[in-house]
Formats: structure tokens, sequence, C-alpha cells
């Protein structure tokens, strides 16, 4: 279809070529008068469009500072809701209106977050601060064979987050990576880190947090992102805050070709008002031109996808992804990185909810532990439901949506989560009826990953604004044991809330692959690894400091298998246990009982607890597959712990080592 706002460039707008504009101005004659007051009139559009004559403020900063050609492409500043329905209806394959109003968009072959095509500028600046690496050493690219890298077929251009293959050898080395297809001209076949045929290892900086990106690349990157929004025929414009606290928030403009991603972000940010918007200045600009693919034949390329940031020009660059999710997760980066370092406050990967009498409880946990469920109480005002920050004025929001996974989802489920799917929600990479426009949650056609991104005051018990005064009294880490052997609840003191906050730990059930007999551990640093710019300890210790500084309790909940592990048999704890533990922590109740030793893992377990049975809170005590397997499943994931603690441990004090399991 013919683009109705399509603009050519004008040979006028060179001041060598003397033509009837410069004419007109000279006469000071109004150009309005001249023309029509609309062109590029059609049968879909008939109202047509009016040409600019002179160029807003946006216009000239977006010219100045990134080159975008205000004279061709239509920029479109933080549109309505109804017209980035329309543009997307129109113009983007997959769109539609459901039948509960919330618009469907399709995200295109990468159907979740890239973590092996994530990088960070290597510059002056902050070089010294980040995260290199799990070993904690500023790297650089020099000595890197990156066009080995590029041509080897085991960094395939399709691997995202949902489809990774979990190793069963690497658990063991406390790194969570994804299985290698070997170069074809090889064995072509999954490997464990070594090929099946040659025995060739892998890099050991192939699976770092943060991989470092030279500056000339990044300038490669950025000119080709902004070349193609230069070719687009409209691009959209975003701006918002990130951070409900106004002392703290930072202000994000996101530049995009796409109205999906366009409402996308504008449900995810926090949106100002009108007033505030008409002198927007930015502090992060985020350039989506994730319908264009980098050169992978350019230094530092594994791919066509790449999704740098640099901390020095406060810029992201998304090229190769379609994927949404990438943008969110790049401004909780910025966060990650901005507030420790230049405000000394504490960036956290948690959900967070606020009692009746002002009291907030910090959830911590990865994908079923159970985060959303627990934090989404009926007696509790939900603050968020994945990125806070926790301040010296208490606790906030980053965000101004909530971007929730929709597979399986059902009104008896995750009511809030069903009912806030409506008009002005985005679902993404979701099935549904040609004919009713009823949508399929349990289809996973196009992906497991299928997503909803909605304004958080679609949810009923949220607070508006979402953030607290009050300072967290109850710190909770989720964790899913699915070898039966951690308790349901455990009191932790402040070198084991390090510890185990560290750690991230949860389990992947046995059966789900092949090959996999057994629950596989998987460690992510701070419930967060992916998204960290600082060492892991430094978020560790600040977390530990303003729980010593506010009284706060610290506890360590498993909503995983008891009675016996999922390989003997055992069974997930009750969901009404679980409430009634937190209810009995919320209370005051679970502070004030008996509590016991536990172990290898040395833990305070209650001996005791409101509503819950006492033989289900020891592990040892409640197990009914044996003794002798019981202590071999302890030791097991004992050193599995150990196992995954090595790389952290040059960084701790001798407590926190000491924290862990004694294996």
């Amino acid at each position: 279809m013919k683009d109705p706002i399509a603009r050519t460039a004008s040979p006028y707008t060179d001041p060598s070529v003397q033509g009837p504009r410069f004419k007109i101005q000279e006469s000071r004659t109004d150009l309005r008068k001249m023309i029509s007051s609309n062109v590029n009139k059609t049968a879909l559009h008939p109202g047509g469009v009016q040409p600019h004559h002179n160029h807003t403020e946006l216009e000239e900063e977006l010219h100045e500072t990134a080159h975008i050609d205000y004279d061709r492409v239509a920029i479109i500043p933080n549109p309505s809701v109804a017209a980035l329905y329309e543009d997307a209806l129109v113009y983007e394959t997959g769109s539609a209106i459901t039948s509960s109003g919330a618009l469907t968009a399709y995200s295109g072959k990468k159907t979740g977050r890239s973590p092996l095509d994530k990088r960070i500028v290597q510059e002056p600046s902050s070089e010294n601060d980040i995260w290199w690496g799990p070993v904690n050493k500023p790297m650089s690219t020099e000595g890197l064979d990156w066009a080995e890298l590029r041509d080897s077929s085991r960094f395939d251009p399709s691997t995202t987050v949902e489809n990774r293959v979990e190793n069963p050898f690497v658990p063991l080395q406390g790194l969570r990576v994804l299985q290698v297809l070997c170069n074809p001209r090889c064995c072509g076949r999954y490997s464990p880190p070594a090929c099946a045929r040659t025995a060739r290892r892998v890099p050991s900086w192939w699976f770092l947090t943060n991989i470092p990106f030279p500056p000339q690349v990044w300038k490669i990157n950025r000119e080709r992102a902004v070349d193609y929004l230069n070719t687009r025929n409209r691009i959209y414009v975003i701006d918002g805050y990130a951070g409900w606290d106004e002392k703290y928030r930072i202000r994000v403009r996101v530049i995009c070709a796409r109205a999906y991603h366009a409402l996308f972000m504008r449900n995810m940010l926090i949106r100002p008002p009108r007033e505030e918007l008409e002198h927007f200045h930015p502090d992060y600009t985020i350039y989506n031109a994730g319908s264009f693919p980098a050169n992978r034949y350019t230094e530092g390329m594994t791919s066509p996808t790449s999704v740098a940031i640099n901390f020095a020009e406060k810029e992201m660059v998304i090229l190769g992804t379609e994927y949404a999710g990438e943008m969110k997760k790049g401004v909780f980066t910025v966060l990650f990185y901005e507030m420790p370092i230049k405000h000394n406050v504490l960036t956290l990967h948690s959900s967070a909810n606020e009692g009746k009498n002002g009291d907030v409880t910090l959830f911590f946990g990865l994908s079923g532990t159970g985060k959303t469920t627990l934090s989404a109480d009926p007696n509790r005002a939900l603050i968020g439901d994945d990125e806070h920050c926790w301040s010296d004025r208490g606790v906030f929001n980053i965000e101004g949506g909530c971007y929730a996974k929709c597979i399986g989802l059902s009104a008896e489920k995750e009511p809030d989560i069903f009912g806030a799917i409506r008009y002005g929600s985005v679902l993404e990479n979701v099935v549904f009826d040609p004919e009713t426009r009823e949508v399929d949650y349990d289809d996973s056609t196009l992906t497991e990953n299928t997503r909803c991104a909605y304004p958080i005051e679609y949810i009923n018990n949220a607070k508006i604004p979402c953030l607290s005064e009050s300072m967290p009294s109850n710190i909770i880490l989720l964790t899913c044991d699915a070898r039966g052997v951690l308790p349901p609840i455990s009191k932790l003191d402040r070198a084991q809330t390090m510890f185990h906050f560290i750690s991230g730990y949860t389990s992947k059930m046995a059966g789900t692959e092949d090959g996999v007999t057994e629950p596989q551990a998987t460690f992510s640093s701070c419930f967060a690894q992916p998204f960290l710019a600082l060492h892991p300890m430094r978020y560790a210790k600040m977390l530990a400091d303003k729980i010593d500084q506010h009284k706060a309790n610290a506890w360590l909940l498993n909503t995983g298998w008891v009675g016996a592990g999922h390989s003997q048999g055992g069974k997930r704890c009750p969901l009404k246990y679980t409430r009634a533990i937190l209810d009995a922590i919320h209370s005051g109740d679970l502070a004030k009982v008996e509590y016991e030793n536990y172990g290898v893992f040395n833990l305070q377990v209650p001996k005791s607890c409101p509503n819950v049975p006492a033989d289900l809170l020891n592990p040892e005590k409640a197990w009914t597959a044996g003794s002798d397997s019981f202590q071999k499943e302890v030791v097991k994931l004992g050193k599995l712990f150990r196992e995954n603690f090595t790389k952290y441990e040059s960084e701790a004090t001798e407590d926190v080592v000491k924290a862990g399991p004694a294996v």
C-alpha cells in the first residue's frame, strides 16, 4: 500500500539551490497560501497530510543529535493509543484487535531476548565499573577471532532466551549457557562445551555476562540504525520516565519505526503529563532499528543481531531483533548502572507490595518460582511486578506498566492479568481465532514466550503512584527446589542473605529435555544476571547494608517439592501452605517462633508456623524416600552451590563464603 505520509526529499533544502521556496521567503509571501493545505489525499486517508513548514523543537533536536532527515521522514511524537492502533493495523503484518480490545503484534523471527548479542561499549568513564564477566576482569577485544566466531554456526541468529537448550554438563560449573552446535563441516551435532568429534573447546569468554564493544563499532551500528530510520516513511518518538520517584527518575526517549514498539514503550515507561512533553529532553535515547540487521562482518558482530548500550553517550542501539522486550531490559540495565554509581540507590529485579499498615515486602525469584503469583495479594497493594529501586526515600517501581507471560493464562489462574488485557494493551506473538478474535492462550505455535504489555493502572489493586516511603520490612528470596531438600521457609542472617542473593538458585525439571534424568540447577546472580552492569557483590553488599540499617527480615522461601524430590515422587508444596507462611511473615508471627539449625545448608528453620503442618517445615523429617537418598540429594545440591559460587569468591568476604552449604 502506498504510504499516505511519504514525503520525498526536496532539492530546495540545499541552500545552494535557489528555488521557488527561497523566492517566496524573500518576498515574505506565506507559503501556505501558495499551496493546498493538505496533500497526499487517498481513499484510506481522505483528509490527507498537512505539510510541515516550520520544524518543531523535537524535529530540530533529532536532526541535530542523530541526523534524522525531518524533510523526508514524518516524525510522529507521542501518539495516542488510538493512532498507534490505526498504524499497526494498516502497516504491520500480524496486527489485529482481539475480542478483549487488546492489540496483537508479531515480533518476527526473534520471540525472546538475545543475550549473546548484548554489548556494552568499552569506554573510559564506565569500563572500570562494569562487570565484564564471571571472572570480574575488564576485557579487550584484542585477540578475539571475531571472524571465526561469526562464521561458526554455534552463534545461530535465531537463538533466543525461550528456546535455549540447557547443557547437562554446565550446572556443575555453575554456568547457565546454551548447548552449541558444532560447525556443519565438522560433526554438525549439538554437543557439550567440546566438539563431539574434534574435542575443540569453546573459548572461556564465550558465555560472559557483558561483552565489551569497541567505540568505533558502536559508531558504525549507530549510523546503520539512523540510516535505516531515515528510509522509513514515518518514525515514532515516545518520551517517558524510568522510575516513579521524581528525585531519581531518568528521562528516556524511544525512536522506532513500528507502532507496536511505540505502544509497548508507551505502556512500559511512565507517561509524563502533556505539558511536560512539550519541552522534554532525554537523559537516554533508544534507537530501535530492529527490523534491519547488523552487518555481521563488522568487527565484534557475531550475528545479524546487536543490542548495544553506550553509558558515555547515554544511548542504546537495537539492530536485527524486533522483540520489544529488548527495550524494556535495556532500560533496566541502564538503571542497574546509573542508580548505584551516581545515586547510591539499589536496583532490584523484584516484585513489591505494600500492606494496609504501610509495610513493604520485596520478592526475588526466577521464572517459575511464584514471584508474580505471591506478590499478587488481594490484601496488599501492588507497587510493581518486576523492576524496583530501593533508595533513602523508600521503594519505587521503575516501570509504568507490566510485561506478563501469557502462556496458559486463564481468568481462574490469574484474574488480575487476564482482566488487564484490554484496549491499550499489546499482546505479543499470541494465536487468535480469525473469526471471533478470541485468543488461545494455550497455543504456543509462534512461541512459548507469549506476552502482554499493559499499563500498571489496569491492575485493580495497584498502588498509584507506584512507590512507598516505607522501607521494606521483609525480603523474600524465592526458589523452586525440585530436589526437595531446601526447607519451605528459612530465616537468613546477613551473610546468608548475600550468599543466596548472589547465587540466585532455582531448578529445572527432569524430563524436559533428552538426556536430562534429574533436576538441573539454575543460578542467576542477584536473580538478574543478564541485566547486571556491576559485579554482583556490589549489589549484594548494598542489599545487606540496607537490611541492617532498616532492621528488615530476610527469608529463603522454597515453593518447590516437599516430602521427596521430583524424581523420587515428591509433591509441590501446596500453595495454601506457601500463602500461610507469607501471612505469618507479614503478621510478624513467624519471627517470634522457635528455630532449629538445618544440617548441611546451616539454615535456621522454624519449628512451627500457623496453619502449616510442623513436619513439613524440616525436609529431613518430611522425607519419605529413604535417608540415604536424602543425604545424597543434599550433598549434590550443596556441591552445585559451591561450584557456582567459586567465581564470586574473590570479591566476597570470608563470612559470606562460609554462609553456603558445608560440603
